[in-house]
């Protein structure tokens, strides 16, 4: 986790990316092992904080290499149109223009969630992926759960699930 926190904003575009990034990211590590912890046995509580931490390192990691090679286009090609339209539906917000087609209606979603990022940090792509990494680290406990509710209470499998879960194809 420490060389992915450390790597990673160092690695991304813009300033806005490389403040939102760790700026996210470190109150994420908090709330990680806060969320951990709230598990109802000590034996899933340790294994979710070390797959969810080992999980966020990874990532941190292989943003890290995509932004240091490729950039993030051939693995999010839909991520400059995420931007575009956050970007102007964060104008239309201070007034000045109207409300992105897009970002319309029900579509508004991670637009807005994008402006408000934005809004704090400048226009970059930092505080959104780091968000999305967290979020997509969180979903080792419901997957944890439902899998034992659904095998029967078995921790082997509830643990291969966590793993598949967070490292594929997700990553």
């Amino acid at each position: 986790v420490v060389a992915g926190f450390v790597l990673a904003p160092l690695s991304v575009a813009g300033t806005a990316s490389k403040i939102g990034l760790p700026v996210i990211i470190g109150p994420g590590l908090v709330a990680t092992m806060i969320l951990a912890r709230l598990q109802g046995s000590d034996e899933a509580g340790e294994f979710l904080l070390t797959a969810m931490l080992a999980s966020i390192g990874v990532r941190l990691i292989v943003l890290s290499l995509i932004h240091q090679s490729v950039g993030p286009i051939p693995f999010a090609p839909d991520a400059s149109v995420y931007e575009s339209v956050s970007a102007d539906l964060l104008r239309s917000w201070n007034g000045l223009g109207p409300i992105p087609e897009k970002a319309g209606g029900t579509q508004m979603g991670y637009y807005a969630v994008n402006a408000i990022f934005f809004a704090i940090f400048g226009q970059g792509a930092g505080a959104p992926v780091a968000l999305n990494i967290l979020l997509a680290t969180w979903t080792a406990i419901p997957v944890y759960h439902l899998t034992l509710a659904a095998v029967r209470r078995n921790h082997a499998v509830a643990r291969w699930a966590t793993v598949m879960t967070l490292f594929f194809p997700s990553l």
